[in-house]
């Protein structure tokens, strides 16, 4: 029996009711990265964006914006509309260095942006450059010592250049800001720059074949004695409802179950902590104030 014109548009009506949150929960998620590609931030979200997918039920992708030490890829996530589209893949450069080093800050890390996940965090290695005639710290800190400034120390942000500040002191190196480790690692292996802390596993293969020296890292028991957390986590823009920010928290636990991204972090020597929003949002806070103390102990400034 056919459908009379008023039952027809009230049954059209339902289908779209039920088929609309489908479509919503469909809608690609974008997560900025404001680091250059090829880097061990870069890796680490991709491999989470791949394995999001399945329990969010929609398309993750990831977007670079490098520049300006993250500015570039924060103010387009806090310019974003709180609809759970688009995520900042945060760290202490953008979220922490950047509004709390510049004297002219570009935004607020508390009210411009909504804290959704914890990622994790890295450990960091010291590279020198096989060239440099020192096999340990206390020989290239005694060669910075001989040699003020004459030594140039690449960095892609701003925890590997409160590493650095920590490291050598009082003595003086000539700090080299780059858009990534990529780019950075290739300076190193080219010797125009001498040294530098390094995430992931990118720098591998230049150590294995003698063209970088790995004096220690900052993980327990790897020789440097540094205070600084390199830590990732998930932000998105102010407003953005509790709801949205705890189910994509949840997708993000969810994903460490995944063997396939376990072992991709393990080799970028990620440590995975999965956070819900209030407990990163108490993770987050704690990390600046650290952050922010150690750095001015260091004298490290952001204004370049």
């Amino acid at each position: 029996m056919p459908l009379r014109p008023h039952r027809r548009a009230w049954m059209a009506a339902v289908i779209a009711m039920i088929a609309a949150p489908a479509r919503a929960a469909a809608a690609p998620l974008r997560i900025v990265v404001g680091f250059a590609p090829g880097g061990a931030s870069d890796a680490v979200a991709r491999s989470f964006a791949t394995a999001m997918q399945e329990p969010l039920g929609r398309p993750v992708f990831v977007e670079q914006r490098p520049g300006a030490d993250g500015v570039v890829a924060a103010q387009a996530v806090a310019s974003a509309a709180p609809d759970a589209a688009t995520l900042l893949l945060g760290s202490n450069t953008a979220l922490v260095a950047v509004p709390a080093l510049r004297e002219s800050a570009p935004y607020d890390p508390f009210t411009a942006f909504s804290p959704v996940s914890g990622l994790g965090w890295f450990s960091m290695q010291l590279l020198v450059h096989a060239a440099l005639p020192v096999r340990s710290v206390a020989e290239l800190l005694q060669l910075i010592e001989r040699r003020p400034g004459q030594l140039a120390a690449a960095s892609s942000n701003s925890t590997a250049e409160l590493a650095m500040a920590q490291l050598v002191g009082r003595r003086r190196v000539l700090g080299v800001p780059y858009r990534g480790d990529a780019p950075a690692l290739l300076d190193l292996v080219a010797g125009r720059v001498q040294l530098m802390f390094a995430t992931g596993a990118a720098a591998d293969p230049y150590v294995a074949d003698g063209r970088l020296r790995r004096l220690g890292t900052t993980a327990a028991g790897g020789g440097l004695d540094v205070d600084v957390t390199p830590w990732l986590g998930l932000f998105g823009p102010a407003g953005l409802s509790l709801t949205s920010r705890a189910a994509i928290a949840q997708a993000v636990s969810t994903s460490l179950h995944d063997p396939v991204l376990r072992r991709s972090l393990a080799t970028q020597r990620f440590e995975p902590h999965a956070l819900p929003p209030e407990d990163f949002d108490d993770f987050f806070r704690r990390q600046y104030g650290r952050f922010v103390a150690s750095a001015r102990r260091s004298g490290l400034r952001l204004d370049r």
